[in-house]
């Protein structure tokens, strides 16, 4: 599924799959650019036991994420993040060909960069199926959470995945005004035409302060924000239901997202209580100590078990041949196939 690419487009396959899965389900920080990720502790996340998969611009300046993946065009990102020897960049193969913003090499030239194909028009059912090409629904969070599946994570905690965009203040108070109240259970389109029905006009709400999408310093017009939210409104209805899909893969999704579309379908819990539960599923490298270690030859495993012994498969034994049937066959001669005897019957016919 993962390869390298040449200049001469020359595929070179890379093993990743399941490489990061274990006994114990292995998880992995999906890291969106949301607006609440400017309130998230990006370097308590970094510390943490867990891996960070960020997409497009997510904690560009406060996180240097372990796997980085996208799915819009190459100019929009950093030269910093596509040759960082540190990050495993996982993109698909047409952007093998583009140029590293800011210098004359391609990305396939980048360190630590695989690639990898897409295919458009899979269902609930298979978007996850192994062994094919990663699922195209032409969003960069869902082909984060396919490529961390295939990687071999199955416990994944988004941050920063709002999934929605939110009108500004200004444009709430204007509305208010009218009598029109934000409900954020709606969208941005149903805002805007409630506004409209009042007697606001698009225009007048252009010219507020525009909504916020990120967390970092970036703006869209009314137009464009509508058309992402209408685009983020799509790609969580698809999440919902895949709910089945994600459970037969044995995939938990945890929403540490305050505020995410996500949240009224998959489990929530906040970013430090994440935090905290991490070392207890995986240990607490903070507070392992090296003092006499090197003094140990037997394992060490928890206190109180029962007996263990490493047993191997049952196997069914074999029937035994009939003694006199064994006794008669010569030595390295297979037994024959046992067979009724013939029944003579008065008419004479064999039964």
């Amino acid at each position: 599924m993962f390869f390298r690419l040449t200049t001469d487009r020359r595929r070179i396959p890379v093993a990743l799959g399941d490489l990061y899965g274990g006994g114990e389900r292995s998880t992995c920080w999906i890291i969106g650019a949301g607006p609440s990720l400017a309130a998230v502790d990006l370097a308590a996340i970094a510390r943490s036991s867990a891996p960070t998969m960020a997409i497009n611009l997510a904690g560009s300046r406060g996180l240097r994420p372990t796997f980085w993946t996208s799915y819009d065009a190459t100019a929009r990102f950093h030269r910093s993040t596509y040759q960082d020897a540190g990050t495993l960049k996982l993109l698909h193969a047409r952007r093998a060909m583009d140029l590293i913003p800011g210098t004359t090499w391609k990305v396939c030239d980048a360190p630590a960069t695989v690639f990898f194909d897409l295919e458009p028009g899979r269902d609930y059912t298979d978007w996850l199926a192994p062994h094919r090409p990663l699922v195209d629904w032409a969003d960069s969070m869902v082909q984060a959470i396919a490529l961390a599946v295939h990687l071999g994570f199955r416990r994944l905690l988004l941050a920063g995945c709002e999934m929605r965009v939110r009108p500004s203040d200004a444009m709430r108070l204007l509305a208010r005004r009218r009598g029109i109240e934000w409900d954020d259970h709606s969208s941005l389109a149903r805002f805007v035409r409630a506004c409209e029905d009042a007697g606001l006009s698009r225009d007048q709400l252009d010219r507020c302060p525009r909504p916020q999408a990120y967390h970092f310093d970036e703006d869209k017009p009314l137009a464009a924000a509508i058309a992402t939210d209408e685009h983020y409104f799509r790609v969580a209805q698809s999440l919902r239901l895949c709910r089945r899909s994600l459970a037969d893969r044995g995939v938990e999704l945890v929403s540490a997202t305050p505020g995410s579309r996500l949240n009224d379908w998959f489990p929530t819990t906040g970013v430090a209580e994440l935090l905290a539960d991490l070392p207890r599923r995986y240990g607490d490298a903070g507070s392992e100590r090296e003092r006499d270690r090197y003094t140990l030859t037997e394992p060490r495993v928890p206190a109180g078990l029962g007996l263990m012994r490493d047993v191997p498969p049952y196997v069914r034994p074999r029937p035994a041949a009939p003694a006199s049937a064994a006794a008669a066959a010569p030595l390295g001669q297979s037994l024959p196939i046992l067979q009724e005897p013939l029944v003579k019957t008065a008419a004479g016919d064999a039964r």
